[in-house]
């Protein structure tokens, strides 16, 4: 990853954020999509990284790499069978009171596209770069089809109606805050300009797989913690590297300065391109 020290500090008051006096280095469409879209965290479930979701669909919830679906992928990765990965990230959710969390699109059954979520796609088409097989991810999206069919109630579920126009990635770095993916525009702005991002709750994630973790030794299906970060970090560079929308594209960290009263943006990089990945752990 190529490394900038591209920086913008301005201040924050969560919900009523004021622009920067000056853009600096980083693009003023990077900034202005930041100030129009930050909202509260939310805790009902999580939603994917995929810049699709409108404001309504993604509320404060927390953007991970192919949602609940993708943790469920991780564990399918570790050796666990398609339905008891289901299962374990299931149980973990209903446990705390949340659902779980997955989506489609309108592109699914059209163009060889046997689920709408890219992250989930290219796992079934690309499994060495997952460590997974087609038929096991198959195998794994029937299966949440089947049980959400009986039990719609417990799941988190959106149809995206969308074309990729994805900007870069923000990956934000605060349990407080949010960034939703597809801009609500400023009113001044005429121009036809994409509002769209990738977005990762990296710090909100961390958390959460500290907290399946936990889950999973008391229920004692052992695994170590950093076996579980290895795997959704190696799935989530193979889905940035192979999906067209995002081969390349710029990453900014969004968080809170150590006062905790202001927003930084920093660019961090660009993701990865497919002849840069390994299909080896």
């Amino acid at each position: 990853m190529h490394q900038t020290n591209q920086k913008q500090v301005f201040s924050i008051d969560l919900l009523k954020i004021q622009p920067p006096a000056t853009a600096g280095d980083v693009p003023p469409a990077v900034i202005q999509h930041v100030l129009n879209n930050v909202i509260e965290s939310t805790h009902i479930s999580s939603i994917c990284v995929d810049g699709g979701y409108t404001p309504e669909q993604a509320g404060g919830e927390l953007a991970r790499p192919g949602a609940d679906l993708g943790l469920s992928m991780a564990l399918l990765s570790l050796g666990f069978e398609p339905q008891t990965a289901f299962d374990l990230v299931l149980n973990f959710r209903l446990s705390r009171g949340q659902k779980y969390g997955w989506h489609t699109d309108t592109h699914e059954g059209r163009h060889g596209v046997e689920v709408g979520c890219g992250h989930a796609n290219a796992a079934i088409t690309e499994g060495q770069y997952y460590g997974v097989t087609g038929k096991d991810m198959l195998d794994l999206i029937q299966i949440v089809r089947n049980y959400q069919t009986q039990n719609p109630g417990q799941f988190l579920y959106h149809v995206l109606d969308r074309q990729h126009l994805e900007q870069g990635v923000l990956v934000i770095v605060s349990h407080k805050f949010t960034i939703q993916p597809w801009g609500k525009k400023n009113e001044q702005d005429q121009t036809n300009q994409p509002d769209q991002f990738f977005v990762y709750d990296q710090a909100r994630d961390k958390k959460l797989m500290t907290e399946l973790q936990d889950y999973l030794e008391i229920h004692h299906q052992v695994r170590k913690l950093s076996d579980l970060e290895n795997a959704v970090s190696r799935q989530t560079n193979a889905t940035l590297g192979l999906l067209a929308s995002s081969q390349g594209k710029p990453i900014y960290q969004v968080g809170l300065t150590n006062a905790g009263d202001k927003l930084q943006i920093i660019q961090v990089g660009f993701a990865p391109t497919k002849e840069s990945l390994s299909d080896s752990p």
